[in-house]
This record gives structure tokens, sequence and C-alpha cells, in this order.
């Protein structure tokens, strides 16, 4: 059976959801930004620390890509700092394609979202109004990728929605 990994986008990097996935015995990867201070820091300074040979962890492993892509050169390392038998379960490009595939989907779905629909502008907190907004968010980003595919055109999703608002007919001639 094949073992599933999930990953997290940095909002979900709270004590909760990580307690939640080792009591269910998930394997997980958290996306760490700067923006979380305090996690950030002692991260970094545990990396710091191996680097330097202060501490020796159990297992420290690191792993490097290069590929061509788009016509460019890209280069992707990974060090992984854990406990006995984690490196083999992401030995070497393994950890680098959970996490290029993770942002695939930050850059794909919620970046868009954030961009073109201004989702994290929204200032709903409280009852069921940040979920029905997330659900009504992706129906719309969905919709307007329907349109895009059926018109067969490379309008951009922002000029596409920008279209869609002002001449609403579009919307209703593309789609099946």
């Amino acid at each position: 059976m094949a073992t599933i990994t999930v990953t997290i986008r940095a909002s979900g990097c709270q004590k909760p959801i990580v307690q939640d996935l080792q009591a269910a015995g998930a394997d997980y990867v958290l996306a760490l930004k700067r923006n979380q201070r305090t996690l950030h820091a002692k991260v970094r300074a545990a990396f710091a620390e191996a680097d330097r040979g202060a501490f020796t962890p159990e297992v420290q492993d690191r792993c490097e890509t290069v590929e061509r892509n788009g016509g460019r050169r890209e280069r992707r390392n990974g060090t992984v700092l854990g406990g006995p038998g984690l490196c083999a379960r992401v030995a070497d490009p393994a950890l680098l394609e959970l996490v290029r595939g993770h942002w695939g989907i930050e850059n794909g779905l919620h970046r868009t979202l954030d961009v073109q629909f201004r989702e994290d502008d929204c200032r709903l907190r409280t009852g069921r109004g940040p979920a029905v907004m997330g659900i009504l968010g992706r129906a719309a980003l969905n919709r307007v990728r329907t349109v895009q595919q059926n018109l067969g055109t490379h309008v951009s999703i922002g000029l596409l929605r920008d279209r869609i608002g002002r001449h609403p007919w579009i919307l209703v001639a593309a789609l099946p």
C-alpha cells in the first residue's frame, strides 16, 4: 500500500493540526514561512547548529536535484533532520518532489485565489462565512478555468475574470 504524505501550507503550522497528524500516524510536510517568527527562528537555529556540528542529530540527510525546466537550469537542495528511519522514507529526491508538488498547488490555486480574487483580504472570520467564501472562490476559479479551456484562449485568469464581469454572456456562451 502506498504511503500518503500530507503537505500543508504555512497557515497549517499550528500545534493542534500537527498533534492530530501525529495521532493519526500520518506522514506530513509543513511549509514554514518567515512570518511565523518564533517557529522559523527555532528551525533555522536547529539547522545552523547541525551545520556547525554543535549537536549530532540522530539522522541527517542532504539531497540535491538538478534539472532543466522551461529553458532554465533548476537546482533544489534539501536537508532533513529527524529521527531514525525518517530519511529512508523521504530518501533523496522524494522529499524534494513532495515540496515541489506542494508549491505547485500553492502557486496554482492559493496564489491565484489571493491575487485574482483577493482571498487573503476577506475579513470574514466567524461562523461559516470563511468556509462559504472559500467554496465560492474555488467554484468561481473553476468556472473561469472551464471558460478559458472551452474558448481555447491564452488570456490570463485575471483578464478573463474581468471580461466576464463586464460581459457576462461570455460565461454563458463558453459553457457546455
